[in-house]
């Protein structure tokens, strides 16, 4: 695979201009298709699809009305006057007439009953509009007695009411409809925004108690709307001022971090334009795609910027040490391409699958995040192979090999600069690994577990969250504004308690008076803000007619009087709380909780009690949005589980079967689980919540931080086929691979701290905790995966299938006797392999050594003696074996070997028997059988020759003349 990627990289160099050409038309495409995108920010997407609590919210919406509202909040210490309340009454007048409005709620519109004047009255205090001082006093007065509207609609000192708005479902579908009726609604407001005097000059008058002078013209001192189009419509803005402000601060972030750490202008300009390119691909497909911007995907442009850079610096690094060893740039670039081309392909599809894995949550904002950062990183890896080498071949006449000097403790053929950096850096580091952390791996992996328990015992506390509105800062506009509303009215969270019974269950005396004494138990509740139901309506009425003692708020006992004050309403006045048929009865709640903890606190609480028949045997539900938001904390806490435990299994399975080794694949979980753990443990500390923006940092953070376990791997294991000894692969790996990790993982932490200016809290909360993450997995990956490595053997896939053995060897070698044709491959690579060109004497007789070998290519001639006293003994082909008894004990070479042709040799020593013990102790157990019947073998023939010294005639030296029968071994060499 790596020569495939070295071959397409010198493609791309040789057809540079082309490739420029081809990148540059696609990316106008994809600009010009990005004016398509959509934009959704509405709170749906916080709610599983599938959860069964929809369609019971759903129904409930169907049967007493949507809960897509606007409220326009109205504050002023003269509310209740004539100029205030003629102003009022005209823009609540505007209101109603806006096309979308389905109808309205405030004290001109919701019948009140009143038995003060000796008989019941019932229709709006406010209207017709109270002239006189005391009749205004009289309806301030009437409007605070009524529970019904105290709390909910007026405030309680009076200064405070709200104007609602039930927007028709129908139009509140309509695409762009939220801002273009929050633009109307805002036009109304501004016309009755201020309530103050101002001076010539437009500044608030001070009278001399130094308060603010009221304005008698009509104006409110405060006035704002509030409702899901308002926050749909400050979500959309903020969105866009995120974009105009996280892309421009993660380029600055970043570029400013390599340009200053690389040094090098082509490395800041070739990201920059990766960045572009890649983002006008991505914005264009998700357009054609129909994959919206949400509050969560909106941060995929700069995450294209901030992830995709760590390719880019790998390539160009990579490209400048060829460079600087005496390679044209074609050749450079194709060398680096062939030396990572795998783990660039394994870097990218870990990376994706961290992303993806958000796909396996039901929650839809979650699922369309997922969908689009995965194709944003494979189309960011496409410009990293096609426009890198591209971009060297133009920029070749202004790059300019930089010379090394080779340190002087560097092993075999590692150049280590004289720069600070490799002085200050590279060489304190080299000398940790290879003295101290590279012999003791069993502490390093101790301490890495118990950093792991630690800070999974301290992730026990953290706790889920799912408010919508916990998206927003607490100083933002908006949410000052709920926070207002909910502290002089009640809260915006709505709960609907929905009873189910037969036809006019509901509409009987007993059923009503455990209704309204389970609203009387919910006002008592600390976090239940109001309770509104029918009973109320019933018991106010009933209170009225007995000369408004509240001794009678109860419900009336006669079916009755039950009708005749329900005949006094207009039906939609009845609709929120119970059908006609009087089968189902509705119970409204209002909160101002925005945690998802309490919020299901609370509806446990509610449902244990109903459950418990405290209030009668009752069928009910329970539904809102925020309860349904609330529920989906589960399925945030399944999916964190799901997705990152489907991370770990894809990601150490593909690591295992690449490297042929779950050894090697234990050691890469295990070197990025403790980061992800620990970032646990900072938000159990810290009191962050796991909501949709940090529970993707586990699998995502593992998607990334595993990219640079992989390239220590990959490039380990071909210093290791090179230089065929562990400390010196080990050193040029870490040597080569030191400043890239640290680079990469620095500005990709930089990238993603620059989200921590989001609008968005769970974003804020996803860029820090996921820079601290970055940082740690380079620890991580510098500390646990470079310590792991110095004590492992790592073969590739990929250098087993491209072994050349022939089948023959395995069928006739004696040592691969049992083995299977991959078993023998695997075996091989795991091995040392040696090349010598024919001539070479590969034993000398009287010599003493402790290794055996197993023919693979060419043939051995065995002799003894020298001149004339030479004695051909025999000739050795593929699959035999020559030394085996060395390898059980060094005793002196009892004859010559020498290469009668190039040849290839597998060579076995104890140490590297031990090893293969450590990597596979099955084909290590074959090993050992077959040479224990070789060596067998071998004793009995030298037996057989003690008994017989001249078995083949007489001679002074024991031998004759005439070589071994073929296929026979000859005796220890």
């Amino acid at each position: 695979m790596s020569p495939i990627i070295g071959k397409l990289l010198g493609f791309c160099y040789r057809w540079a201009w082309v490739i420029w050409i081809a990148a540059i038309a696609l990316a106008g495409l994809g600009a010009w298709e990005a004016r398509n995108i959509k934009l959704n920010v509405s709170a749906e997407g916080l709610v599983p699809m599938d959860s069964p609590l929809r369609a019971t919210y759903e129904d409930t919406k169907k049967t007493f009305g949507s809960d897509y509202i606007v409220g326009v909040y109205i504050e002023d210490p003269d509310l209740f006057t004539l100029p205030k309340l003629k102003a009022l009454s005209g823009l609540a007048h505007k209101l109603a007439e806006l096309p979308s409005v389905e109808r309205t709620e405030s004290l001109f519109t919701i019948n009140n009953i009143d038995g003060s004047g000796g008989s019941l009255v019932t229709g709006p205090i406010l209207d017709p509009l109270p002239e006189t001082p005391e009749e205004l006093a009289k309806a301030k007065q009437r409007a605070l007695h009524n529970p019904l509207l105290k709390g909910t609609i007026i405030s309680t000192d009076g200064q405070a009411t709200l104007l609602t708005l039930y927007l028709k479902p129908a139009d509140a579908q309509k695409e762009n409809f939220d801002a273009g009726f929050v633009e109307k609604l805002q036009k109304l407001i501004t016309e009755n925004q201020d309530g103050y005097a101002k001076d010539d000059d437009g500044n608030s008058i001070k009278g001399k108690d130094g308060k603010l002078v009221p304005d008698a013209t009509g104006k409110f001192a405060q006035i704002f709307p509030i409702g899901s189009p308002v926050m749909h419509v400050a979500i959309s803005k903020y969105i866009f001022r995120d974009q105009m402000l996280l892309l421009p601060l993660a380029c600055v972030i970043l570029l400013g971090l390599l340009g200053l750490l690389m040094r090098s202008v082509h490395g800041v300009i070739i990201l920059m334009i990766n960045a572009v390119l890649a983002n006008c691909w991505t914005l264009g497909l998700m357009a054609l795609l129909g994959i919206p911007l949400n509050m969560l995907n909106y941060v995929v442009p700069a995450l294209i910027v901030m992830i995709g850079s760590g390719s880019d610096v790998h390539l160009m690094i990579g490209s400048a040490q060829q460079r600087a060893r005496g390679l044209n740039g074609e050749q450079a670039i194709s060398e680096i391409g062939r030396l990572i081309g795998l783990s660039l392909i394994l870097n990218t599809a870990s990376t994706v699958l961290g992303f993806g894995s958000t796909l396996l949550t039901n929650i839809g904002v979650l699922r369309e995040f997922g969908a689009s950062a995965a194709l944003a990183i494979t189309l960011r890896f496409v410009t990293t192979i096609f426009l890198v080498p591209a971009y060297l071949r133009v920029a070749d006449r202004w790059l300019t090999p930089k010379k090394i000097t080779p340190s002087a403790d560097a092993h075999g053929s590692v150049a280590i600069g004289d720069g600070l950096w490799d002085r200050f850096l590279l060489l304190p580091y080299i000398h940790l690994i290879e003295r101290h952390l590279v012999k003791r791996p069993k502490m390093v992996m101790a301490v890495c577990l118990a950093l792991t328990g630690i800070s999974l015992f301290f992730a026990r506390t953290i706790r889920v969250d799912n408010d919508f509105a916990a998206f927003l800062r607490a100083d933002s506009p908006v949410m000052q504004q709920l926070n207002t509303v909910s502290k002089r009215l009640s809260g915006t969270d709505i709960i609907d308690i929905t009873f189910k019974g037969g036809v006019g269950e509901y509409l009987r005396p007993d059923r009503l008076t455990q209704l309204l004494s389970f609203e009387q138990y919910a006002r008592q509740q600390p976090d239940v803000d109001s309770a509104t139901g029918l009973p109320d309506i019933l018991a106010l009425f009933n209170r009225e007619f007995n000369d408004g003692s509240d001794a009678a708020f109860v419900i009336p006992q006669n079916p009755l009087a039950v009708k005749q004050c329900l005949a006094m309403f207009q039906p939609s006045d009845l609709q929120p709380y119970i059908t006609r048929e009087g089968s189902k009865a509705n119970i409204v709640l209002r909160c101002n909780l925005h945690d998802t903890t309490r919020m299901n606190q609370l509806v446990e609480q509610l449902t244990t009690t109903l459950k418990s028949g405290r209030f009668g045997p009752q069928l009910f539900t329970i539904s809102g949005h925020a309860v349904l938001a609330a529920a989906s904390v589960d399925e945030i806490a399944n999916g964190q589980v799901a997705s990152l435990g489907s991370m770990v299994v894809i990601l150490g399975g593909i690591v295992a079967v690449v490297f042929l080794s779950w050894r090697a694949a234990l050691s890469a979980i295990a070197a990025n689980l403790t980061p992800v753990a620990m970032v646990f443990a900072v938000m159990g500390l810290c009191n962050v919540p796991l909501n949709l923006g940090t529970c993707m940092i586990a699998a995502i953070s593992i998607g990334l931080a595993v990219d640079n376990t992989i390239n220590l791997m990959v490039r380990y294991h071909d210093d290791l086929r090179r230089t065929r000894d562990k400390v010196s692969a080990l050193h040029e790996t870490m040597a080569a691979e030191f400043k890239p990790i640290v680079l990469s993982g620095l500005s990709m932490a930089g990238g993603f701290l620059a989200l921590s200016v989001s609008s968005f809290v769970p974003m804020q909360q996803f860029g820090l905790l996921s820079a601290l993450v970055m940082i740690l997995a380079c620890f991580g990956d510098l500390i646990v995966t470079a310590a792991m490595l110095g004590n492992s053997r790592i073969i590739t896939v990929w250098g087993v299938l491209d072994l050349k053995l022939r089948r023959s060897i395995v069928k006739q070698s004696p040592i691969f006797e049992g083995f299977s044709n991959w078993q023998a491959r695997k075996l091989i690579a795991a091995s040392d392999i040696e090349e010598f060109p024919a001539g070479h004497r590969l034993i000398a007789d009287g010599d003493t050594g402790d290794t055996m070998y197993v023919i693979l290519e060419g043939e051995l001639e065995v002799t003894k003696g020298a001149g004339e006293t030479r004695i051909n003994i025999s000739r050795l082909g593929p699959g035999q074996v020559i030394g085996e008894v060395a390898i059980m004990a060094q005793v002196k070479r009892t004859a010559d070997a020498t290469a009668v042709s190039p040849i290839k040799l597998l060579a076995l020593n104890l140490k590297s028997l031990s090893e293969l013990q450590r990597f596979s102790p099955y084909l290590a157990a074959k090993l050992y059988l077959n040479l224990a019947k070789i060596l067998g073998v071998r004793l009995a023939d030298t037996l057989k020759k003690t008994q017989n010294p001249f078995p083949r005639g007489p001679g002074s030296s024991g031998y004759t003349k005439v070589a071994w029968p073929s296929g026979e071994n000859p005796p220890n060499s």
